[in-house]
């Protein structure tokens, strides 16, 4: 039976702290205030809140003297089932499902639990068989759990991009098993862990801030993705670290600071592709990759195109205000008009056996040019021998048409990596040409590199991780 108890008297419990993160609060205020609580606060013995931590947060920011509780006796060992089996129907973060599973992990691992039919089901809970039963009650398969286990192991800043929608679990999987695959390689070609050199290849265990080994306008193509605002650290100890600064402000002036290296380093024909995510603060979107994108060019970068790269299966917004995100910005700048560019026609609906064209340009439309039937309906104007230009909207079937049959040995095999490999391919195909050097200041997992081994361009990638 539900009692009235103030509110003073409730607390957060400390392992609820230790799982979830209490999100998206003021949508959750507004619904509250207009429609009441429809359920009342679940509590334990000690008045530590066991199911409706967010809405405590809540009615605690409307400024309520009192509210609404059942209470319930809940021994040590039963706490951490019947927290998660409370939040089961929970839109949960990756990284709310790990900090499931590492709780119920310690409980299989204790043999405690006497809420066996929270846990157990009456199986044994030894190796696998304990990865599959944690899954289950955490609400994904077993293969899943699997892989969001192995990318928290291996790196867990990616647990941040699986959560930003940067990459998918499957993504961030594939990018995490090369590298460990490459790491022996890497520890083959040099005895130092603060580069990495051949001929057409070179990294850098440090940071970009100073790309003191490349020389002036030797870079023909820049194309990288630095870490996102509150998502990743990147720091050297020396620096401040970027992407965790106080303030989004703070974030942009920081980053375009960092970037004056690229301007030097860039050929005047040369182009300087950059990939960047945007962030809700307090329910405001920040509009950070525009304010980037700003920033740059008063200090005088060309701008030359905003394209759209819409993201495969997108991670899906908790929030029931506003839309997911299912895209991202790619800017395209040029220290000056006179750049190296290859346009691409791609081929058109019905014309898929058509490879692509790189270097042609789509013939201008007009009486003294190209003329056309407009009462030929099979005919259009922006189509010429089945093929069309490419636009600033990307998706994952535009990028796979316009690379098919341009890699660098022509055999019949298909680029082998996914997003975020193929993304780097159309700006390597447009604005480089084979044997050109290529730069990525922000590595991470060393895709820009992957694909400059796959193209035949050189290559040169900083970050304060070694890969």
């Amino acid at each position: 039976m539900a009692n009235k108890v103030p509110v003073s008297l409730l607390s957060h419990h400390p392992i609820n702290r230790s799982i979830y993160s209490l999100s998206s609060i003021d949508a959750l205020m507004r619904s509250i205030d207009e429609m009441g609580l429809l359920q009342p606060l679940v509590i334990d013995q000690n008045n530590y809140v066991i199911s409706g931590n967010r809405r405590l947060k809540s009615i605690q920011k409307l400024g309520w003297q009192s509210v609404s509780v059942e209470q319930i006796s809940v021994a040590d060992d039963e706490v951490v089932p019947l927290i998660i089996s409370y939040n089961h129907q929970r839109v949960k973060s990756t990284r709310e499902i790990l900090n499931e599973y590492a709780a119920l992990e310690k409980i299989h691992g204790s043999g405690q639990g006497r809420r066996t039919d929270l846990i157990t089901s009456g199986k044994s809970t030894k190796g696998s068989v304990a990865r599959d039963i944690i899954a289950e009650k955490v609400g994904v398969s077993s293969s899943q759990m699997g892989r969001l286990l192995f990318i928290q192991k291996t790196d867990p800043d990616f647990v941040d991009h699986v959560d930003a929608g940067t990459l998918t679990i499957n993504q961030a999987y594939t990018a995490l098993k090369k590298r460990v695959a490459d790491t022996s390689i890497i520890s083959t070609k040099s005895g130092s862990a603060d580069s990495v050199e051949s001929d057409d290849y070179t990294f850098h265990h440090k940071s970009s801030y100073r790309m003191d080994e490349v020389e002036d306008e030797s870079v023909q193509l820049v194309f990288t993705s630095p870490p996102y605002w509150n998502q990743r650290k990147y720091s050297d100890g020396n620096e401040v670290s970027l992407g965790q600064e106080d303030t989004p402000e703070e974030y942009v002036s920081t980053l375009v600071d960092h970037l004056d290296d690229v301007e030097r380093v860039l050929r005047n024909d040369g182009s300087f592709f950059l990939v960047l995510g945007d962030k809700f603060l307090d329910q405001n979107l920040l509009n950070l990759p525009h304010r980037v994108a700003i920033s740059l060019q008063e200090k005088g970068w060309i701008q030359r195109q905003s394209i759209v790269w819409r993201k495969t299966n997108p991670k899906m917004s908790s929030s029931k205000s506003n839309l997911s995100s299912s895209y991202e910005m790619i800017f395209h700048f040029t220290k000056t008009t006179k750049y190296l560019y290859q346009p691409i026609r791609i081929p058109a609906a019905g014309n898929k056996g058509n490879p692509p064209e790189i270097g042609k340009v789509m013939p201008k439309i007009g009486h003294n040019n190209l003329m056309y039937d407009k009462t030929d309906h099979s005919y259009h104007p922006y189509i010429i021998d089945g093929k069309k230009g490419l636009t600033d909207f990307w998706t994952e079937d535009v990028v796979a048409t316009a690379v098919a049959s341009n890699n660098r040995n022509n055999d019949k095999k298909s680029h082998p990596a996914v997003f975020p490999h193929k993304l780097v391919v159309l700006p390597l195909l447009q604005t480089t040409r084979k044997n050109d050097l290529v730069c990525d200041p922000f590595s991470g997992a060393n895709t820009t590199g992957d694909v400059c081994r796959e193209y035949g361009r050189r290559f040169v990638g900083y970050d304060i991780k070694v890969y």
